[in-house]
């Protein structure tokens, strides 16, 4: 075991670089401020045996990288949440092109006020276990102004990359998330609605199973999900094979699914394929949220459905190719209490019902092109108060 070595080093190295070369087994490391960690050559690898340990830990360190080091672990199983790297209470740190395999718990995880930590150019694989909310990158518990950009999410657990509990102003950026059994993005997970302002924007993400198991049912499964946040952006990523497994619609369950927004948010510019529930799910949200400039096609039920909620703005996006049960854009609210649902510029093509709204009054429906449904264009049933104006529907019903 090198980890007495190793921390004797790390001690001795405060405003000073260490390289790393070879392999060195470890039980858990302690960061300390303005130091670079970095691998001389290739291969050179943090490993550990041991469950229920962290490789490294740092605690209120300032002015640290960590840079082209492979952190593995052999011991994680669903009893332990072991993690590659953890920051808490830091400020600046960078960790660039490391590799990391075997966690069971979290790659790299931000936490306990952490702010500015920038995750980039990494690549996670492999990972243990099924423990709940397990991740390749998490910034939690007021993890602010953190980034993970051009990363390479492959760890296999729940969730790719996790904002969650007033982790605010954070973003995603540029990265490839593969198969996870919950959620590729968590976009905001807040108990009590608050702004977060994250943005998630240009990452590739596919093949979200929908596999793990919350309160015994499999009810996750979205490619990017937010709930009780505010003003985030989801723009210009692209989304395939998302909710393969789930089995309900309890939490929006879309390629892209929103609920119980804080403040506006914006879904735009995002391309969407083959999604085995709704392409983009706007489910109990009370502030207005605009959908728009999106291409959904080859979906299996509603390419956009707006369910009990206010404001939705949903407005030149391109739908094609909706194959079952149905409808390009749905909105209904049972209540009958929700209103203004707006739905101009649309192209909608091949669906059953191109257009549905179903009790959300004082709604608009204006300016969209519809064409090749097999049952009808439109159908507005149970409201009060619906503007239609100047659609074109062809060859259709």
């Amino acid at each position: 075991d090198d980890t007495a070595a190793i921390q004797a080093a790390i001690d001795a190295t405060s405003g000073r670089e260490l390289l790393f070369n070879g392999t060195f087994l470890a039980t858990g490391l302690t960061g300390v401020s303005n130091t670079i960690w970095r691998a001389s050559g290739r291969g050179a690898t943090l490993k550990t045996t041991t469950a229920d340990v962290t490789l490294a830990v740092f605690t209120a360190n300032s002015d640290c990288v960590i840079d082209g080091i492979k952190f593995e672990m052999v011991a994680g199983t669903d009893a332990n949440f072991n993690h590659g790297l953890l920051f808490s209470n830091c400020s600046n740190i960078l960790v660039n092109s490391c590799e990391f395999s075997g966690m069971s718990g979290h790659g790299v995880i931000g936490t306990a006020g952490t702010k500015y930590l920038t995750v980039e150019n990494c690549y996670f694989h492999d990972f243990t276990g099924s423990i709940q909310d397990s991740s390749d990158i998490t910034f939690y518990n007021n993890c602010t102004f953190s980034t993970a950009s051009n990363n390479r999410c492959f760890g296999g657990n729940w969730h790719g990359i996790k904002f969650q509990l007033s982790s605010t102003d954070n973003l995603a950026l540029g990265n490839s998330v593969g198969t996870h059994t919950a959620y590729g993005i968590l976009a905001s997970y807040e108990t009590s609605a608050k702004d977060t302002r994250n943005r998630v924007i240009s990452n590739t993400i596919e093949d979200i199973t929908g596999d793990a198991l919350i309160s015994g049912v499999k009810i996750a499964g979205a490619g990017i999900y937010g709930v009780g946040g505010g003003s985030i952006v989801i723009s210009n990523n692209t989304l395939k094979n998302c909710n393969v497994n789930t089995t309900t619609e309890t939490l929006s369950p879309g390629a892209i699914g929103i609920s119980g927004t804080f403040s506006p948010c914006v879904i735009s510019g995002n391309t969407i394929i083959d999604t085995k529930w709704y392409g983009i799910a706007v489910f109990s949200c009370d502030e207005p949220v605009v959908v728009t400039g999106n291409t959904l096609t080859e979906g299996v039920k509603a390419s956009i459905y707006a369910k009990d909620s206010d404001y939705v703005s949903i407005t030149n996006n391109i739908i094609t190719k909706v194959t079952e049960l149905s409808f390009g854009i749905y909105s209904s609210d049972l209540s009958n209490t929700r209103e203004q649902t707006s739905i101009t510029g649309n192209i909608i093509r091949g669906c059953t019902v191109a257009i549905e709204v179903n009790k959300v009054n004082n709604s608009v429906i204006s300016s969209n092109t519809i064409t090749e449904c097999t049952d009808r264009g439109m159908l507005i049933q149970n409201l009060d108060r619906c503007a239609i104006n100047d659609n074109v529907v062809s060859r259709s019903g």
